[in-house]
């Protein structure tokens, strides 16, 4: 016995310690530290674990009870509405943060202007650790509310999530509702925007609200700078000022070719003579003088907007520029500042460019290039990403990466010439002139719009000569533009660069075996034909930004740089105790706790720095500590955690190995054949036999149908479930009763309307149709019977009358969601798939039908229309299931199982004549009528025969128009009215449509002359005066006309009535004899 005991805890502590993350959320939302999560991350681990359960299980039922327990809970309600995941589609590579490190944006709707600039601010270490180090709630800290429509903790909860969370994006909706523009208004996600205009409001709302705080400055001192226009008069010198403040510097690039040329001009000045010369005040006269702007004062970090977008003054619109522009990677802005001005004023050289006599005291301003955002598209429609060099907490620059929305992938330097610079390409077009694919010149609509450059700290020259010397070759290449290459070592970045990434999920690296490297695999953007990237139109459209340009490496390339510095990769426990390793270049590493230091104001930035180990290696460090006091990000932080220990459970779940496992584990202890019955409700000792299998339904249902590429796990688990419920009826009661109950009701809107995957839809069907089958023979008895059961509505208990059957609750309620289809039209085929199966069970269950008048409420349905009976069933007023518009112009809504299953009901009831004859004579019944002879209630019978519109809609949208046919026909039996009226429907069609379109056409009107009743010749009569007179009137036509013939001509063959006709008629037409006779020849 005390062997046994350890056996079972010993597996206990496998399942709990080794394999799953059990820390409830409880312990989570307090400030305690959570226990240690899983030990086995790695995919070798985990699947020899999962073995050693199974074999501790084998034959030990103590130990599979005690296991099957724990799955249980896995898949309690609590666990699975905590983790809910809204694809069908689904794999956590896909949802997990990128290789690189970075946290993507998703992209709402055009806010890629936004996405672009917020990933540039971001990895500015000083502005992210200023925004994140400033406590916002020390001025009104009892209305934490008014901080959601703050600009600054919007961000901050931004940041906070590109640095901590586990997953591969994060929405900024909370900042495009705190984010207020100009007219006081929030951000509209569908509407564009300039980035050079959204990062100066922003810059201007930042400022506001860090006004108040120690980081008042901060935005100055990175960004802000200062430019001066000058105006010098030729005749006394006297020099006349007025500065200007900028976060970016705008320079012109029409009919520049190089950024160098685009600054020059700004300085270079313009001559204010004759009638527009300048009014000296020293001289007090006219005089001559020289207008020109230069820069005054440089930041930290240099932005520089590139204006590509003008003005068309002859048709008011705008345009883009999409003109070459090259720009370097190392760039001297010296000799554009008004310091660098006066010296040479001071020398009296005429040329600002002439660096024969600069002195050598005269500094250089180098800054290096660490960010770029692009514009891709035209000026009314295109798309913004960014380029980002990677910047550490010392400010030494790395790898580069491509921001792009939700993708973050790595970016060679080498193609920025390629990418950014602008100009043409040559592309393939087909020249419909020339019948031939030809090679043209078009415009690169994917260049630079603007620029980020990092000021670089040169140390000064330890020798007097030679730093003027080495001043004046510096001066003398920025004069000719052409700067020196930049070596780059991009096999040490890519190896050895990484992140610190903290998380509170699996090992995926590891488990996965994902290579270094790029792994968006669901970028929205992603384009692989470099034409296509360079000149198409992205999904989400802005007007304002730049775009993508041809250039050669060589501007690129040759400058002078310093190597980037490589970070190496360290995965660290994660704040559950799990280790994850983390592959790419080193950004903000997630915490996985909330922590007092990663908010420090110290100035540090714990996010960023590199790691201390040398090499890839996979280390434990110390859980961190509880914070000493509530810190203002504190509660950001906690949620952030939430959300990664989820993500961390949806990983466990949806591991191939966990598969595998619950797969064989499953089979150890079958469940056994059950075939007692009982109308009541489930005893609890029933309930307690059967929790395996509702684990086992529950892990179908929620996990199983959402996997990706699910076609081989869907299969082999659904036939499973099927083989379950055939075997148990206690299973197929519990089934059918949870369909029908909260939370569990979802499932039925969840599979059959929002599941995007078809044979997962027809999966679900086939489980629900098969516990009904195996429940009618019991419940049959019970189909008109009422139980009166008791309820609670907040502290009043009362007796409800509902109905005794489970099918018939469960199709009551199934009915009532009919009101929800129309909103999901795409996907609600299979819920008519499962009405035709259940119509085809039997007699019984068609009345089921017939009593919740299933014929008319399809009919109103499809015609968008309420109908009167559920009508009934809702409150007065109620628009909350007001009916909806299906399909569009390129898809139409699938009801083919609705109109089979329409066709079922109606062919089960007898024809309103036969009806009205009272007759039982069964040579009166038409070859539809099944075995059945009910009788179709009134209010279906006046839909149909009201409805003339529905018939019309489904012969143009081709819907069944077999079953059509057979419903119509058993509806026209005897009645020459209906006859008239559904054959006039097969004649306008036919005169109206073309020639493609007559397929349902011609399979009705057959089906309708093939009636032997006593209308039939009356029918052959009608529609072939009326048919022939339509081949007559379209001989124009020959498509259409060929088509009619080739009908007609089958009629004749197969149809007596027909040829009958025809022949005492082929006087009158004997010129359809001649066509048909020289259409044969």
């Amino acid at each position: 016995r005390t062997y046994e005991s350890f056996l079972t805890k010993f597996a206990n502590d496998v399942f709990d310690k080794c394999l799953f993350d059990t820390v409830p959320f409880y312990h989570v939302a307090s400030n305690e530290t959570p226990p240690n999560s899983a030990k086995c991350k790695s995919s070798e681990s985990r699947s020899s674990a999962f073995g050693l359960l199974l074999q501790l299980c084998r034959d030990n039922d103590a130990i599979w009870k005690s296991i099957s327990s724990r799955l249980e809970v896995q898949y309690s309600v609590q666990a699975i509405m905590s983790q809910q995941i809204s694809s069908w589609n689904y794999s956590p590579d896909d949802d997990e943060r990128s290789s690189t490190g970075y946290v993507g944006l998703q992209n709402l709707g055009c806010i890629c202007y936004l996405n672009s600039s917020m990933q540039q601010l971001f990895t500015t270490p000083k502005i992210r650790n200023a925004l994140m180090s400033t406590d916002l709630r020390e001025d009104d800290p009892k209305d934490p509310k008014a901080l959601e429509q703050n600009t600054v903790y919007a961000m901050q909860e931004m940041f906070s999530h590109l640095m901590h969370s586990d997953r591969k994006f994060f929405s900024p909706r909370k900042f495009c509702k705190a984010f207020k523009t100009r007219e006081g208004k929030s951000i509209d996600v569908i509407e564009q925007m300039d980035a050079d205009e959204f990062l100066n409001q922003l810059f201007d709302k930042m400022e506001a609200s860090l006004k108040p705080t120690p980081n008042s400055k901060v935005l100055q001192e990175v960004y802000g700078g200062q430019m001066v226009n000058l105006v010098v008069c030729q005749e006394c010198g006297f020099c006349s000022e007025r500065p200007e403040s900028f976060f970016s510097y705008g320079v012109e690039v029409k009919n520049r070719k190089s950024l160098a040329e685009a600054l020059k001009f700004n300085v270079e000045g313009e001559l204010l003579s004759g009638g527009n010369q300048y009014y000296c005040s020293k001289c007090q006269k006219k005089v001559d003088a020289v207008k020109r702007s230069c820069v005054k004062g440089l930041p930290s970090t240099l932005i520089i907007n590139l204006k590509r977008f003008e003005l068309n003054y002859d048709s008011m619109t705008h345009s883009k520029i999409n003109e070459r522009l090259s720009f370097p990677l190392e760039l001297d802005m010296a000799p554009y500042t008004k310091r660098y001005f006066d010296e040479l004023q001071t020398l009296n050289l005429e040329n600002p460019r002439d660096q024969s006599r600069v002195p050598k005291s005269l500094p250089s301003d180098f800054y290096e290039l660490c960010g770029i955002i692009v514009h891709a598209g035209i000026v009314d429609s295109g798309h913004y990403y960014s380029y980002v060099r990677q910047r550490t907490a010392d400010d030494e620059l790395g790898d580069w990466f491509e921001f792009n929305d939700k993708s973050v992938e790595k970016f060679d330097p080498d193609t920025i010439a390629n990418e950014c610079f602008g100009g043409t390409m040559m592309m393939t077009t087909w020249d419909s002139k020339l019948k031939r694919s030809v090679q043209r010149e078009v415009p690169k609509t994917s260049n630079a719009y603007m620029l980020f450059y990092r000021r670089k700290c040169v140390p000064p020259p330890s020798d007097e000569e030679d730093g003027e010397e080495e001043l004046k070759e510096d001066r003398e290449e920025t004069s000719e533009a052409a700067p020196k290459p930049v070596p780059t070592d991009d096999a040490a970045d890519s190896d050895n660069a990484g992140v610190n990434h903290v998380s509170a999920g699996v090992d995926r690296t590891a488990r996965e075996d994902t290579p270094t490297g790029n792994d968006d695999d669901d970028d929205d953007n992603d384009d692989d034909d470099e034409a296509a990237k360079t000149n198409s139109v992205h999904s989400d459209t802005s007007h304002d930004g730049p775009d993508g340009a041809d250039a050669s490496n060589q501007d690129v390339s040759n400058q002078d740089a310093s190597e980037p510095v490589s970070v190496d990769i360290s995965a660290q426990t994660n704040g559950d105790g799990s280790d994850r390793e983390s592959q790419g270049a080193s950004s903000p590493p997630p915490h996985a706790e909330p922590d007092e230091k990663a908010y420090s104001e110290d100035g540090d930035d714990p996010i960023s720095s590199p790691s201390s180990s040398s090499s890839v290696s996979s280390q434990h460090s110390h859980p961190p500590k509880k914070p000493a006091k509530p810190h203002h990000l504190f509660d950001i932080s906690k949620t952030i955690w939430q959300s990664n220990v989820t993500f961390s459970k949806i990983c466990h779940r949806f591991d191939p190995n966990y598969f595998d496992f619950v797969w064989r584990f499953v089979h150890l202890f079958p469940p056994s054949v059950d075939a007692s019955y009982a109308l009541e409700a489930l005893t609890d000792i029933q309930n307690a036999n059967l929790a395996p299998v509702q684990f086992i339904f529950s892990f179908f249902l929620e996990t199983i149908t959402r996997v990706k590429d699910n076609k081989f796990q869907l299969s082999k688990w659904s036939e499973y479930l099927v083989t379950i419920l055939e075997k148990s009826v206690p299973s197929c009661c519990w089934f059918l009763q949870k369909l029908i109950e909260p939370p569990f009701s979802r499932w039925l809107h969840q599979l059959l309307f929002l599941c995007t995957v078809k044979r997962t839809r027809l999966a679900f069907v086939k489980l629900i149709i098969t516990a009904i089958k195996q429940l009618v023979h019991h419940e049959r008895p019970h189909y008109r019977e009422h139980i009166t059961v008791k309820q609670r509505q907040g502290d009043e208990e009362y007796d409800v009358s509902i109905p005794a059957s489970r099918i018939v609750r469960f199709l009551n309620r199934y009915v009532l969601s009919l009101l929800r289809a129309g909103n999901h039209w795409r996907n609600y085929a299979q819920y008519f798939t499962l009405l035709r199966d259940f119509a085809l069970i039997g007699r019984p269950e068609r009345e089921l039908l017939l009593d919740s008048h299933m014929v008319a409420e399809c009919i109103y349905f499809y015609k968008s229309k309420r109908s009167p009976y559920l009508a009934s069933l809702l409150p007065q007023n109620d628009r909350r299931f007001d009916p909806v518009s299906m399909g569009n112009k390129l898809q139409n809504p699938n009801v083919d199982d609705m109109i089979e299953m329409l066709s079922i009901l109606v062919c089960s009831c007898l024809p309103p004549r036969v009806v009205e004859e009272h007759t039982d004579n069964w040579v009166l019944l038409p070859p539809t009528q099944l075995s059945d002879r009910l009788i179709l209630p009134e209010l279906d019978q006046k839909c149909i025969l009201s409805m003339r519109a529905f018939f019309v809609k489904l012969l143009k949208q081709k819907q069944n128009p077999q079953a059509l046919a057979s419903l119509l026909s058993h509806w026209c039996w005897h009645s020459i009215s209906f006859s008239t009226t559904v054959l006039g429907i097969v004649i306008t069609g036919i005169d109206d449509l073309d020639a493609e379109h007559y397929g349902p056409y011609f399979i009705v009107s057959r089906a309708l002359l093939c009636l032997r009743d006593h209308l039939q010749k009356q029918r052959c009569h009608f529609f072939l005066t009326n048919f022939i007179s339509i081949i007559e009137k379209n001989q124009d036509y020959l498509n259409a006309t060929n088509a009619c013939v080739r009908f007609l001509q089958s009629l004749v063959e197969e149809n007596p009535f027909c040829c009958s006709w025809f022949l005492g008629h082929r006087t009158k037409y004997r010129w359809l004899q001649q066509y048909i006779v020289q259409e044969s020849l």
